[in-house]
């Protein structure tokens, strides 16, 4: 999400990029399956930040982020990222019903995204304050 948030369809290229080389560590992996799971990785964080910013009216540069925005948009990008998995792991057969693990990934996805926005807010708060005007 972060990746997205500060380099924007660049980012998405970077995760997209990072996910299909770390995908393709199995060598009797499908590449195919690779590219979807790259493509799933790269979509979601980039559809949650257009529609976060259309529905919180924000600037594209995203300045001014409150606390608030930042868990909707680590919500909606917890949800955008668990959901498409998930079908996707059920259409694929992986696992037997198509809401089986999207609570764990939801709730993993929603407080690791936290974790980092919350820590890059601050640590962009403190650079602001102490930089000369």
């Amino acid at each position: 999400m972060l990746a997205v948030m500060i380099c924007q369809w660049m980012g998405a290229l970077g995760l997209f990029v990072g996910a299909l080389i770390t995908n393709q560590t199995d060598p009797l992996g499908e590449f195919a399956e690779g590219l979807i799971l790259a493509l799933l990785s790269a979509i979601g964080p980039l559809v949650a930040i257009l529609f976060c910013t259309r529905l919180l009216s924000l600037p594209s540069t995203l300045a001014g982020l409150t606390a608030r925005q930042l868990l909707v948009f680590a919500g909606v990008g917890a949800l955008l990222n668990a959901v498409p998995y998930n079908i996707y792991f059920y259409l694929s057969g992986r696992t037997s019903h198509p809401l089986d693990g999207i609570a764990p990934m939801f709730f993993g996805d929603l407080l690791g995204t936290l974790v980092v926005l919350y820590v890059a807010s601050f640590v962009l708060r403190l650079a602001v304050k102490r930089s000369p005007v």
